[in-house]
């Protein structure tokens, strides 16, 4: 599993510099709460200074603009992965459909693609012929079933390689953990070279926060 940080500052926000240093340009400010991944080489003790990446959308959803990669101070950041274990956390379930044809579409001369049948997506690798994509999603609260928006989800291949419900509650490589009123689900879609990683941040009955993004 990934390393994921959440931005803990008495300011209401942290410096993202562009160097490892106090010095250093400021690229953003990132504001309180705000989930970050780590850079793995850089998340121990002895580092004071910790590369990290962030999107300026809080559900990733601004797929034409790449998450900002700078430096936050180590004193600024929880781990993710060291928060209490969740008892009882809120479920979120994924019904995947399956695709048979994947358009790519390619923009500009990149090698890359940047969508696949009109959507930005995640867990495709080039070469694949076929594979399965999210159609719903819900969150399940105190037995309450919540849809929620396509924008979310629509994005989401290959979480699940067969077309069918799968559910955090059943599901393994799944962590659940709580920090006061929230909890973050982490967990992982795809694999080999088109895995991605997901951290969703839930507080009640509504989804506040979603980290996506392939790290491979």
């Amino acid at each position: 599993m990934a390393q994921f940080a959440i931005i803990q500052d008495p300011d209401g926000y942290s410096n993202l510099r562009s160097e490892p240093n106090a010095q250093a340009p400021i690229i953003t400010q990132v504001p309180e709460g705000r989930i970050l991944f780590v850079e793995h080489e850089y998340w121990s003790l002895d580092s004071t200074w910790v590369l990290v990446y962030f999107n300026p959308s809080p559900f990733s959803i601004a797929f034409d603009q790449a998450a900002y990669g700078g430096y936050i101070h180590h004193s600024r950041l929880l781990n993710i992965e060291n928060l209490p274990e969740a008892e009882h956390a809120p479920e979120l379930r994924f019904k995947a459909e399956k695709v048979d044809s994947l358009d790519f579409f390619f923009r500009g001369n990149s090698e890359y693609p940047d969508r696949i049948n009109g959507i930005p997506y995640y867990g495709v690798e080039m070469g694949m012929s076929e594979a399965t994509r999210c159609s719903a999603m819900e969150l399940i609260v105190d037995g309450d079933s919540i849809p929620q928006s396509p924008i979310l989800f629509e994005s989401l291949f290959n979480l699940k390689f067969d077309p069918d419900w799968i559910s955090t509650k059943s599901s393994f490589n799944i962590q659940e953990k709580r920090w006061g009123d929230s909890y973050f689900i982490l967990m992982m879609g795809s694999d080999g070279a088109g895995g991605y990683h997901i951290v969703w941040e839930i507080k009640g009955h509504r989804i506040v926060q979603r980290w996506v993004g392939s790290i491979i």
